[in-house]
């Protein structure tokens, strides 16, 4: 990676300091620019922008100020005059703490003899470096994000330099750096040639040929993944131009780290330009890292291991950015550009200076903001590449290899002013730099094994500063042009590197394609752009928080989505309204058929539901008060439902099925004045009125055939729901906020006489709701089933075609039971259904090109949203559904409704970011029935711009268009056969039984099925199984049983002493026989066995979950050649890292078992060291 400037001194967070003390031990004095022999041009060492105190100036400062300082252990001290340490000072020793350390003995004296050339072993084998193994392994395409080099490529012209300048040049420099003469074994070692032959640059004359030989030249270039075992390990052509000879660089950056490559070109380029160099340095690189990986650090080494292992698990996931909705099957990378100019970047440096912090802490600051904006998860870790080579030799800084490291940085609490976020960074950094020896895929390789994630890279977002302290030559002053480059690093998305060039700020963004959606990428550049270029004209910014807004377009494309008309409602706009104005109309049409064939027309339901009325008003029910209903499907749920409008109460459904102990709790909270049900029906509670509801009755003469005068804020109905703290939560309903729904669905769908809905639901599932109100506002027909029909897909399958059913809305795996057993039956569904509404759970992407097989001429309609929001609050059609969809979307707002997608902070999330999804407009119920604290928690006015929002626990995000999709539940709410189910409350129902102790539910996933499991930690678990679940059975529905109940000793605990839900053992299916180890499987177990020092490494453990090591599996590689005499590549044991796939791969025994083996073999292996 090109960087465009000569690095005298270096800055914090990517760049690393210069040697301080010369080989006498003396501090290294700030030396004076000189000229470059036979150049006539002057190498300025500008002070542009200083934002960085290097060790250099540090020194000459604490010699100026009399202070003395030596190494205390871990610790420096200090003998300084009053007042002479100032903060500024403070600081700069936090930051070089690691290399004074490294520097000084415990006598306070410099350490000279520690590392020294070794000139006898320079041509040995020395093994790579972490950083290398990673990149030499993440070539394999078998790895996530991998199949790509660590590799740059650069084209750079200049107008007067010639072909065989540039081949001299070249090869002179390739003589004066051992690392350009490098090639890397695959047993994890590499080696410096001692001789290699000249290089000869290649040229192609472009200067009469279009602009396709550059970009097919470039194509061949930008991403080769180079042979290791062959030198060079770099291609270097050139290109004529008309006015400039153009050079193509590509190195691959195994062998040289950003900084290295920096030297190389600013050597080759001052060579071409006439000066004479100093002598090449005695140090090599093989010098530095023999001595930095062995055991004169070891205790340095041990204690920076001690602060990661307290800081690790406290670290955020790295940004969870969007993704394309497009495949890309192969790693590509994209580069995106920015640029401050002189002005703005000179005053930017200005304000880093009056607060103190480096110009490289606040961009890593300001990139993380936008990334918090544009990501899943709000806090961020970056990955932050560090350049601070030890200063354990004066050469150190003139030498070429690898010596990238790279820490962790996290970022949390992006509502704070922005520089107070700096400031904290600044100060976790420099602590970070502090425990900088212990390497960064080392952290990583730990933070995998905590985590259980060896899926794919963890941190590959990566930041590289390359701004430097004090500016020295850039590529610009000696005449060469940057026109072209790209960078790419295997199990790295996104690289954000900066660089300064003529007072400038330049910056990359070099992004993987197969990871990330480039245009959300270029919105997030503008949006980074637009706050840079603030922060720099106006120092005020830097006390407000960063704005987390969506892009303009995004936010005025969500304005027109979610525009409400705002007029105030129709008071008479009541659920009972319409049915009484259809009634008057149409009094002999059919309103209702049951399972038995039997019908009601309108007049015959009115004249029933005023009987109802009439007994509930002798029952003193009047306006307001809550009437249970618990009846079996049929007529008799609808009459009941009306009559309680009719004499102005509010509906409490419950169903049959309720154990008595709910039943008991929710009378306990609704506090009814009369429960309707079938006559024989059991008492519930004792001076409970009770009406009998079960078959129709005349309505006596004198009863009135109005309404009671209810108005549309009046409530409706109250639906119980499932509550976290073992008790229901009721759903309280206005008038106006159903018939909002309602209408809007008529509007769309259309309905009339003709129509027929199928009532499928339970009366106390809210669908219901529009089963039994929307067709009675058209003048349309209620198709009920029998009760207990709820799984007999054949009674459906009759009811519909018997009947003319021309609506079906229902739950989507219902549809889904409809149709397998049609489709196992050869039968077809009838031709008259027009519209099938699906909502309550996920819609198989499937299902509705098989519904059109058998009703070609149905509408599928996906709806969403929440029972506190009157049903529905969008809709979908999905009646074609496209390739490319990944889940059948939530689409847009029903009217007058609106969604939100919030980050913690209440900002809107820009589009193709998940947040939580908020809904807002006319559809929102009251709150909870007489619970106003958690009422207070899911209903909320929004603290900027006032809107009421209800808070529905799940994420979603926008698509581009305006499009929503929902992602999924946010808590422990989950939903299973379309019931919403609380995970809390079965736990809180199970910490009633008297011998449990401790519960945790969860549900788990198997193909085709969710299924509850319960966690329990009880006194005694023999016998416990059944008893607990009839315990429940009594009071739970049946789908709220867990499925199986495991006994644990103690729950496992997080590190904030919550429980632990990902610890819980998953029940595991019966297992399988182990099958015979053969005499390969042998070799495979005793060679990994020995190598990776896990002597119970099992035929089907996952090598990296079983704690084995890159490095370890490098080395397991040569032997298990040895021992099966024959070769293979080493990325084999990472593209299968289980034992029988390993054995199936190498075309041995096995071969029956490969089918399980794919399926536990992980998409892609994170590296770990």
């Amino acid at each position: 990676m090109p960087c465009g400037r000569c690095p005298r001194h270096a800055a914090t967070s990517g760049i690393a300091a210069r040697p301080l003390a010369t080989a006498t031990g003396k501090p290294r004095r700030r030396r004076r620019a000189t000229k470059r022999a036979g150049a006539g041009v002057e190498l300025r060492a500008r002070r542009r922008g200083r934002h960085a105190v290097t060790l250099e100036e540090l020194l000459d400062n604490l010699d100026r100020r009399g202070i003395e300082i030596r190494a205390n252990g871990d610790q420096l001290a200090f003998r300084a005059p009053a007042g002479a340490l100032d903060d500024t000072l403070k600081s700069a020793l936090r930051l070089h703490k690691a290399h004074l350390l490294t520097r000084l003995d415990h006598t306070g004296e410099p350490a000279h003899a520690a590392l020294l050339p070794d000139p006898a072993t320079r041509h040995a084998p020395f093994p790579l470096t972490p950083i290398q193994q990673a990149y030499l392994v993440g070539r394999s395409r078998a790895l996530h994000h991998g199949g790509v080099a660590a590799h740059s490529y650069v084209e750079l012209e200049h107008p007067t330099a010639t072909l065989a300048q540039a081949e001299d040049a070249l090869n002179t420099v390739i003589q004066r750096h051992d690392m350009l003469r490098v090639i890397i074994h695959a047993d994890g070692t590499q080696r410096v040639l001692r001789e290699v032959p000249r290089y000869a640059i290649d040229c192609i004359d472009l200067r009469n040929t279009d602009t396709a030989a550059v970009h097919a030249l470039r194509s061949e270039m930008e991403s080769q993944v180079r042979p290791t075992e062959r030198w060079p390990l770099f291609e270097i052509r050139a290109s004529l131009h008309p006015h400039a000879l153009r050079l193509h660089v590509s190195i691959d950056l195994m062998t040289l780290d950003a900084w290295s490559c920096q030297l190389f070109f600013m050597e080759w380029f001052s060579l071409i330009d006439g000066a004479t160099l100093p002598a090449p340095p005695a140090l090599q690189c093989r010098d530095y890292l023999q001595y930095l990986h062995g055991e004169a650090l070891a205790a340095r080494r041990a204690s920076a291991q001690a602060y990661w292992d307290t800081r690790l698990p406290t670290l955020p996931a790295a940004p969870q950015l969007p993704a394309g909705r497009h495949h890309v099957a192969s790693t590509r990378f994209t580069r995106l550009r920015g640029e401050i100019e002189a002005a703005d970047w000179l005053r930017f440096k200005a304000h880093c200076r009056t607060h103190r912090v480096t110009p490289s802490t606040a961009l890593a600051t300001l990139f993380a903001n936008v990334l918090s904006q544009w990501s899943d998860n709000e806090a961020v870790t970056l990955n932050m590449t560090l350049f601070n080579r030890q200063p354990l030799h004066p050469e150190v800084q003139r030498v070429l290899g690898e010596f990238t490291n790279n820490t962790l940085l996290d970022f949390d609490h992006m509502d704070r002013p922005f520089l107070a976020q700096v400031q904290a960074a600044q100060e976790r950094l420099l602590e970070h730099i502090e425990h900088s020896l212990v390497e960064g895929v080392d952290l990583l390789r730990q933070l995998a094994r905590q985590r259980h994630d060896f899926s794919g890279s963890l941190m590959p977002v990566v930041f590289t500063s390359l701004l430097l302290g004090e500016s020295g030559t850039s590529f610009a002053d000696l005449g060469w042009r940057e026109v072209y480059g790209l960078s790419q690093t295997p199990q790295v998305t996104f690289d954000h590197q900066l660089r300064e060039e003529r007072d400038r700020l330049l910056f990359n963004w070099d992004l993987a394609e197969s990871a990330l959606d480039v245009p959300a990428m270029r919105c997030m550049l503008e949006r980074y752009l637009d706050a840079l270029r603030t922060l720099c004209r106006d120092q005020r910014a830097w006390q407000r928080r960063v704005d987390r807004e969506p892009p303009p377009a995004q936010a005025a494309l969500r304005a027109r989505i979610n525009a409400m008309d705002t007029r105030c409602d129709d008071a008479a706009r009541t659920l009972i309204e319409p049915f009484l104005r259809q009634t008057q109309r149409h009094p002999g049409r059919t309103a209702v058929t049951d399972a038995d064939n039997r019908t009601l027309s309108y007049a015959a339901l009115l004249d029933w539901s005023l009987a109802l009325a009439a007994s509930l008003r002798q029952a003193s029910v009047c306006l307001g008060d809550r009437v249970l209903i618990q009846l079996p499907k049929g007529a008799g749920q609808i009459a009941s439902v009306l009559a309680c409008h009719l004499c102005g109460a509010v509906y409490v459904p419950v169903s049959m099925d309720t154990p008595p102990g709910r039943l008991q709790a929710l009378i306990v909270q609704a506090q009814p004045k009369a429960l309707m049900q079938s006559s024989g029906a059991p008492a519930i509670q004792p001076g409970l009125p009770r009406i009998d509801a079960g078959a129709p009755t005349a309505a006596p003469s004198d009863t009135p055939m109005t309404a009671a005068p209810i108005h549309g804020d009046h409530a409706a109905y109250i639906l119980f729901t499932s509550g976290s703290t073992g008790t229901p939560k009721g759903v309280e309903m206005t008038h106006n906020a159903v018939r909002n729904t309602l209408d809007d669905m008529r509007q769309r769908f259309g309905g009339d006489g003709d129509d027929r809905v199928f009532a499928l639901s339970a009366l106390n599932f809210d669908l219901s709701v529009y089963d039994l109100f929307a067709p009675l506002a058209w003048g349309g027909g209620i198709v009920m089933p029998s009760e207990g029909s709820e799984r007999d897909p054949e009674h459906w399958h009759r009811q519909l075609h018997t009947h003319g059913v021309t609506i079906w809305n229902s739950v989507p795996a219902l549809l889904d039971m409809l149709v397998t057993w049609c489709e196992a039956q050869q039968a077809t569904l009838p031709e008259h259904l027009r519209l099938v509404l699906l909502s309550g759970d996920w819609i198989p992407l499937e299902l509705p090109g098989r519904l059109r097989k058998l009703a070609p001429n149905a509408r599928i309609i996906a709806l969403g949203g929440a029972t506190e929001a009157a049903i529905w609050s969008n809709w979908q059609d999905a009646t074609e559904v496209p390739d490319d969809w990944p889940s059948i979307p939530y689409g847009r707002p029903l009217s007058r409704q609106c969604y939100r997608v919030l980050d913690r902070y209440f900002h809107d999330r820009p589009d193709q970011v998940a947040g939580d999804l908020h809904i807002g407009g006319a559809g929102l119920a009251r709150g909870y029935w007489r619970d106003p604290t958690r009422t207070a928690e899911a209903f909320f006015t929004h603290p900027r711009d006032g809107q009421r929002l209800y808070r529905t626990g799940d994420r979603a995000r926008y698509w581009p268009d305006g499009t929503l999709e929902f992602l999924g539940r946010l808590d422990h709410q989950v939903k299973i056969g379309g019931h919403r189910i609380e995970l809390g409350e079965i736990e809180a129902v199970l910490k009633t039984h008297p011998q449990v102790r401790q519960a945790a539910v969860t549900v788990q996933s198997r193909p085709g099925q969710k299924m509850l499991v319960g966690y329990i930690v009880a006194d005694a678990s023999d016998g416990l199984d059944q008893a607990l679940k009839e315990y429940l059975a009594y009071r739970l529905p049946p789908y709220m049983v867990p499925r199986h109940l495991v006994p644990l000793a103690t729950l496992p605990l997080s590190a904030n002493g919550k429980i632990d839900r990902q610890a819980l053992p998953p029940v595991q299916p019966t297992a399988t026989p182990a099958q015979p180890i053969t005499e390969h499987q042998q070799i495979l177990l005793e060679v990994l066995r020995e190598c990776t020092g896990l002597p119970t490494l099992a035929l089907d453990d996952n090598f990296f979950e079983a704690g084995a090591t890159s490095v370890k599996l490098v080395l397991a590689h040569g032997q298990l050649q040895q021992r099966l005499k024959r070769t293979f590549p080493v990325t084999h044991l990472f593209a299968f890292p289980c034992l029988r796939a390993l054995e199936q791969a190498l075309g041995r025994d096995g071969a029956d078992n490969l089918p399980a083996h794919r399926q536990r073999r992980a998409r892609g292996q994170h590296l770990t060291f």
